[in-house]
């Protein structure tokens, strides 16, 4: 069992028999949940077979409970909302009767048949996408309907290009756990366990207190919250109380604002201690500033507070639109388009009219580019996406004088390319970020369009293209310019992405070294270190800790003019502190790159799957 289940979790297995035989060796194990999904994959990549289906069939039914009359049946698949349980069910019996060819004695209508093809090419469905095509495949192959397989297909795919796969729903439980383990086997511990954080986590604190923490500080009660709040998220509780237990005595000592800060970390903690939803955080939130009645009390509280990683409401979102009325009006108009083909359309009308008898400004272009574009391929259709694209493109290069901006709309294109899998469209693209690297302002700009671009290539698998892409933009990151820090950051998780262990270390080591050797100003310093933090989330907890302690013990080099006189916070120095532990308190990043991996794999199997069956199904 362990060697398919290696075999099978390395991602993109489009072979129904490794599925098969795992399926058979689960059920004997009594692992039915793994079973299940091995018997969905088997079904997607072979032909329907009438003793998988029943099998799938038996294990669904015996989990749910449900007796598979048709009555029964009706109900699920007219609901408004189905649970992962009842839709996977569904898919399952759906697929036994048309596999046994017994619809018709159990009264199965034509209406139930078109009510399970709506259900199942719905984004919103909780089921795998492997499922969902299957039903989908087989429903109309037994009414032998190539335009509704079409519309289904185009359903499907845009759900995919939309949204991507799901962890809990499209990863198999025996994947992740595969996923987890060391290359010692099934015997090796989990790369990023609990215990491995916490003994980090007790030699960073180990470190910073060492040089003794003197009562009745500032700095050293924003040093203990901070690792208080660190140790509660990785479940150390007594810890965590026993760090911030000095400055909870003290709390009356302390200026006014920094006194609402300590509270604040305090209640953030007891918020990770029962892992609460972000809406309770934010009405907790709410009601301590609602108890400030000082101005000036509260303006130096949300100073830090709005810039904290952990004491903020929310995350950042994404600006609202910024289009003209009469032009956002058009644009909402057409991402509701249906057709590819009207949506290029729109954007081409807009990209070349006069709003108010004004020229469009770059950013009002660059944004219809990047909204039709993700409108397109939430329409699933590769010609229309294809429509777009050709577009977009040139538009791109012609009417975005910008250089940044135009990075940002390049990277946005290469996103589409990917998903249409055209290589030589990634490739000119990506050629077009890099000679860019000139005429932008700071290397800042660049990585608008480097995430996208290093997203897209990791999931058309483009090795070779990503490589030449980060050679070509390496030279910036490695220059003095002002910026080219956080970019030597993201090109060193490049790298690394690419299993370039040796290159991406040296790039992360000099990000790190220059941010604290370099004469840099205090933005910039602290942008470096914020994006070496971010990029070493990716790195095993070994060698991400060496670079984390040179953090830690040049924390002094963090430095701002904004509080200084008033004697509250360094706000650098806490922003940076929590960076720190929040990179070592991190439990998911690492091993979802590693799932991440597998489900872009995944992704592309299916694609291929999918588009394969339709044109077999169609004569394509």
């Amino acid at each position: 069992m362990r060697g398919y289940e290696a075999g099978l979790a390395a991602g993109g297995c489009e072979d129904p028999a490794p599925w098969r035989e795992l399926a058979l060796l689960k059920l004997q194990a009594g692992d039915a949940d793994d079973a299940c999904a091995c018997l969905e994959a088997a079904i997607f990549h072979g032909a329907l077979d009438v003793d998988l289906a029943s099998r799938l069939a038996s294990q669904r039914a015996r989990a749910s409970g449900r007796s598979g009359s048709a009555e029964e049946l009706v109900t699920l698949a007219t609901a408004e909302r189905l649970t992962p349980g009842e839709a996977a069910y569904l898919g399952a019996r759906v697929l036994e009767h048309i596999a046994r060819g017994d619809a018709l004695e159990l009264n199965l209508t034509e209406g139930f048949f078109q009510e399970v093809a709506r259900c199942f090419a719905s984004p919103e469905t909780p089921v795998s996408r492997r499922l969902a095509w299957s039903v989908l495949r087989s429903v109309h192959g037994r009414a032998r309907d190539a335009l509704e397989l079409t519309r289904a297909k185009e359903r499907l795919l845009g759900g995919v290009n939309d949204r991507g796969l799901s962890e809990s729903i499209d990863l198999p439980r025996f994947v992740r756990f595969a996923l987890a383990l060391t290359e010692e086997g099934a015997a090796g511990e989990m790369a990023r366990s609990q215990a491995e954080q916490r003994r980090a986590m007790e030699d960073l604190w180990r470190e910073a207190s060492e040089g003794a923490l003197p009562e009745l500080d500032p700095r050293s009660a924003y040093v203990r919250m901070v690792f208080g709040v660190g140790f509660m998220r990785i479940g150390a509780a007594s810890a965590a109380r026993d760090i911030v237990a000095p400055v909870e005595a003290e709390m009356a000592v302390h200026e006014p604002p920094n006194r609402v800060i300590f509270q604040l970390y305090l209640a953030r903690m007891a918020h990770e201690a029962t892992r609460g939803d972000a809406g309770a955080w934010a009405r907790e939130v709410e009601t301590a500033l609602s108890a400030l009645k000082d101005p000036r009390v509260k303006d130096r509280v949300e100073f830090l507070r709005k810039r904290s990683e952990w004491l903020r409401s929310a995350a950042p979102t994404s600006a609202a639109s910024s289009l003209r009325p009469v032009f956002e009006r058009s644009v909402a108009e057409a991402e509701g388009f249906t057709s590819g083909a009207l949506i290029a359309g729109r954007m081409s009308e807009l990209l070349d009219e006069r709003v108010d008898q004004r020229a469009l400004f770059d950013y009002e272009i660059v944004e219809v580019i990047e909204r039709l574009l993700r409108a397109a391929l939430r329409n699933g259709s590769d010609e229309g996406i294809a429509a777009v694209l050709a577009v977009a493109t040139p538009k791109v290069a012609t009417r975005v004088r910008a250089p940044g901006r135009r990075v940002s709309a390049t990277g946005e294109c290469i996103k589409v390319a990917a998903a249409l899998g055209d290589l030589g469209a990634v490739d000119g693209l990506l050629e077009s970020v890099a000679s860019l690297t000139d005429a932008v302002q700071t290397p800042k700009d660049l990585l608008t369009g480097v995430h996208p671009s290093l997203a897209a290539l990791r999931r058309l698998g483009a090795g070779a293209s990503a490589r030449r892409f980060l050679e070509a933009l390496e030279p910036v990151a490695t220059s003095a310019a002002s910026g080219s820090l956080p970019m030597r950051a993201s090109l060193a998780e490049g790298y690394l992405l690419l299993k370039d262990d040796a290159h991406a270390t040296e790039l992360i080591e000099s990000t790190v070294g220059d941010a604290l050797s370099a004469e840099l100003s205090h933005v910039d310093r602290f942008d470096a270190g914020v994006a070496a933090l971010a990029a070493l989330r990716h790195w095993p907890m070994e060698p991400r800790m060496a670079s984390v302690r040179r953090l830690l013990q040049g924390l002094d080099r963090f430095t701002d003019a904004f509080t200084a006189r008033d004697k509250l916070y360094e706000t650098y120095k806490v922003l940076m502190l929590e960076r720190i532990v929040d990179t070592v308190a991190d439990d998911v990043t690492f091993e979802s790159d590693k799932v991440r991996g597998y489900l872009d794999e995944d992704e592309q199997a299916i694609r291929r799957r999918v588009i394969a069956d339709w044109r077999t199904a169609c004569g394509r």
